[in-house]
């Protein structure tokens, strides 16, 4: 964390990536009054995610994660899954939002991945 800081003294204008999720997220929400309970896919979650942790209450978050000890701590999420991002068990146009953060770098093929994403995701 402290170095985190440090980067935003040095670049004022950085925004640390959370602020920016939180942002988008809160628009969807404006915009989307009608849907009161999101469904959120949390792709690789971990064993907690900041975004999912600050709409704690406020969405249903299905977590997958391929470590299952990992997946097993994680609190902030209403379903766990041990899975594989690039074949999610979930219907077509299941989720609202997809969170995936840090988890690119580690993915065999992320373009199929985008296009699971994009199978799950629901129009619009």
């Amino acid at each position: 964390m402290q170095q985190l800081i440090r980067m935003q003294s040095l670049h004022p204008q950085m925004k640390i990536a959370a602020e920016c999720e939180r942002a988008y997220v809160d628009r969807w929400i404006t915009d989307h009054p009608g849907a009161t309970r999101p469904t959120v896919l949390d792709a690789g979650c971990g064993f907690q995610y900041g975004l999912v942790m600050h709409y704690r209450g406020r969405v249903d978050v299905f977590g997958v994660e391929m470590d299952e000890h990992v997946l097993q701590k994680n609190r902030d999420v209403t379903w766990r899954v041990v899975g594989d991002a690039m074949q999610l068990p979930a219907a077509t146009g299941a989720f609202d939002l997809i969170f995936c953060r840090d988890v690119r770098e580690h993915l065999p093929d992320p373009l199929r991945t985008l296009r699971e994403f994009a199978r799950v995701l629901k129009p619009g």
